[in-house]
């Protein structure tokens, strides 16, 4: 896979792994992109293109497609960045908070790769989606957020069999990374180690990329430590009682 030369869409482009995603590709020879958040972009630069669409919904996607191929005649790379979390316990009955984060999480990147499929002059093209080290591992806390990223790993691992040859599908998965989503938590003990910068994902991304990776791990310990995990899954418990002790204590 290409980014030199290429037209780009990246989401959740104005903070976090994404602004650091957004510097970087930047960087490269001829790159055209599309940047959108549901916040505003300041980035500026003579190929780059900015919206401000809400990606939860259809529409925003709609739009974001529009768009791209009303600049340009295909798209090459899309990278699936977008995401909502939050750290708490369930909580009281809340259809429409559920159906919000699985609908930016999960039926977002998605539907954004139903679109790529279906563009009017096909040709092999990429997707990166931005999964989670929760999608192996569940965090007390974290259940509804996990459950949303183990549902892409999922789809992941099933699409692989049924993509086109030449398509390249890559998922990544960060550990904790020092993003706005983080810092709102008031307790500190609640961000699970180990923990990473966003520049650091966004550059271990960027490798998998050039390298057509399926799978990329920014946090080679938790690489390490995933691979026992599928066999041995007690091994983990430990780890999730502490946080599940943290948990209590915050109450």
């Amino acid at each position: 896979m290409q980014i030199a030369n290429n037209n780009i869409i990246l989401t959740g482009a104005a903070s976090g792994i994404g602004h650091e995603l957004l510097l970087a590709l930047l960087q490269f020879e001829q790159v055209n992109i599309l940047a959108v958040d549901q916040h505003t972009i300041t980035e500026v630069h003579p190929q780059l293109i900015t919206l401000q669409a809400d990606l939860s919904k259809q529409e925003g996607i709609n739009q974001t497609f529009a768009l791209a191929l009303q600049k340009w005649t295909h798209i090459d790379l899309f990278i699936a960045n977008a995401g909502y979390g939050y750290c708490e316990t369930l909580g009281e009955p809340n259809w429409e908070k559920i159906s919000h984060i699985f609908s930016l999480n999960v039926f977002s990147p998605i539907y954004a790769l139903q679109k790529m499929k279906e563009q009017p002059q096909h040709k092999p093209f990429g997707m990166v989606i931005v999964s989670s080290a929760m999608a192996h591992l569940g965090i007390p806390g974290y259940a509804l957020y996990a459950a949303t990223k183990a549902a892409l790993d999922r789809f992941e691992e099933t699409y692989h069999f049924e993509k086109n040859p030449g398509d390249y599908i890559g998922m990544v998965y960060p550990v904790a990374t020092q993003t706005h989503f983080f810092s709102t938590i008031n307790n500190t003990a609640h961000i699970p180690y180990p923990i990473q910068s966003p520049r650091h994902v966004a550059q271990t991304i960027i490798r998998g990329i050039l390298n057509n990776t399926r799978h990329i791990y920014p946090s080679r310990l938790f690489y390490v430590f995933s691979l026992p995990l599928r066999i041995f899954h007690f091994l983990a418990s430990p780890y999730q009682y502490y946080y599940k002790r943290l948990l209590g204590q915050a109450r």
